[in-house]
């Protein structure tokens, strides 16, 4: 027997169907799939850390996974932008330029952990620890290493347009460090949550980096033959270079303001901190991921640029309202799961947090134009503005406020640089569309894409 389907339901398939065709939207889409996730298993994680951990455990091992991401990001860093700007554009010289990204950022890895730990005493004595016996010293360098390598082989494939093996890698990654945590917690309690997080880490990077090798880069590479990277040395040294001074600023503020917590507040009170400034933090992730595919994209068709630029603004602005929205309500019931103490203490963070989504989508926005116009010194003024803003008004205000304070400094920083950005740099390429489309609302709507660029 046959049933009537109404056609409208055949044009709204076909419409997502062709809408998710779209790479802005699938290769955002797939990360976004893998930050979500990812985001929910780490909620769930630094939830059953505070069961099945003392709140002075959890806010140094908090502390020490966020000094050992945070150098990792610095020896990352010369390469995560050149993976996204020049991997869709390097053609034949694509294995070449992966390669020498692992390879400067393992040297880099190990330079700058080591170099952390025999100096530990000066930058962070709450985390001596971590020097004061060899095989945890250790443990801690090849920590830093495989985090280097397993946060730059997801821009690997990003800039392959592979995002699909991105949840992939990540998702059973989250899942059995949840497992281990748990498993950890009776016989190794004081370390257990630093080796769930570096252990199961480790052991992706063997076959994910097989598939990118074997499979991907070949792939990409016949696709490409005809095509090989442009640009002189001279000018991809300037670019990285730039793009590596502005990301040491953004991952100062991210990283180490749990650390300053701890140095300033105490070990409780980072455990208390550290809860909603991962919850929040998957947002900005949320945002980095559409970011990260509207930067490849338009390093592979920068004639869209006003069109690109606009699709963004919007779309990323509607996925985020229904995301924020529940976290403002939910945070608070989110914490309790993690006892009384971290919703007393972190309701109003959390909520301070999750508004600082909206402001940054204007600057993740400004990130992705100035990246592939190579606007290098306004990437490295952002970010030394809202770095020098944030901790200042985090130090001044945590001893003020307590943790809320922190909370503060962060949407007031933001909130700045983001309307500064709104109406300087940004207003020549997406206000025009925005005044015309909401202008002639009342006649007829106006399509703005890349063919009246």
């Amino acid at each position: 027997m046959l049933r009537y389907v109404p056609r409208g339901a055949f044009v709204s398939v076909d419409k997502l169907v062709t809408h998710v065709r779209v790479p802005l939207y699938r290769n955002a889409y797939a990360l976004m799939v893998s930050t979500a996730a990812t985001s929910a298993f780490g909620m769930l994680y630094w939830i059953l850390a505070a069961r099945y951990y003392p709140a002075d455990v959890v806010g140094l091992n908090a502390a020490a996974v966020s000094m050992l991401t945070f150098l990792a990001g610095v020896a990352q860093g010369p390469s995560m932008s050149a993976m996204l700007r020049y991997i869709p554009v390097a053609g034949s010289d694509t294995r070449r330029l992966v390669l020498w990204a692992y390879v400067s950022s393992t040297l880099l890895a190990l330079l700058v952990s080591a170099g952390f730990l025999l100096t530990i005493d000066i930058w962070s004595p709450v985390l001596a620890f971590l020097g004061n016996d060899r095989w945890l010293a250790l443990w801690f360098v090849l920590g830093v290493v495989g985090w280097c390598i397993f946060a730059l082989q997801d821009n690997v494939l990003t800039g392959l347009r592979e995002t699909i093996y991105v949840p992939l890698e990540n998702i059973p990654y989250a899942v059995v460090k949840i497992g281990l945590l748990i498993v950890l917690a009776a016989a190794f309690s004081a370390y257990g949550i630093l080796a769930s997080w570096t252990v199961p880490m480790i052991a992706t990077l063997l076959p994910v980096n097989y598939l990118i090798f074997r499979r991907l880069i070949p792939r990409h590479m016949r696709a490409h033959t005809e095509q090989r990277l442009t640009y002189g040395s001279r000018q991809i040294s300037y670019y990285i270079a730039g793009n590596y001074l502005a990301l040491i600023f953004q991952i100062i503020v991210l990283r180490l303001l749990p650390v300053l917590v701890t140095n300033v507040a105490g070990a409780s009170a980072s455990a208390y901190f550290y809860l909603p400034f991962t919850i929040a933090t998957s947002l900005r992730l949320i945002i980095s991921n559409m970011s990260t595919s509207f930067t490849v994209e338009l390093a592979a068709n920068s004639e869209k640029l006003r069109a690109y630029s606009y699709r963004f603004l919007v779309h990323t602005t509607a996925v985020m309202v229904l995301p924020i929205i529940l976290l403002l309500v939910a945070g608070p019931y989110i914490l309790h799961f993690s006892g009384r103490a971290y919703a007393e203490e972190g309701t109003t963070l959390i909520r301070l947090l999750t508004l600082t989504a909206l402001p940054n989508v204007i600057i993740s926005l400004h990130l992705g134009v100035a990246r592939v116009q190579q606007r290098v010194s306004e990437v490295i003024i952002r970010q030394f503005a809202l770095c020098v803003l944030t901790l200042g008004l985090s130090y001044l205000f945590l001893e003020w406020y307590g943790i809320v304070g922190v909370g503060w400094a962060i949407l007031i920083s933001e909130s700045i640089v983001a309307v500064v950005l709104l109406f300087t740099s940004l207003w020549p390429i997406i206000g025009t569309p925005l005044v015309i489309k909401y202008s002639t609302l009342a006649t007829r709507p106006v399509r703005i894409d890349g063919s009246q660029e």
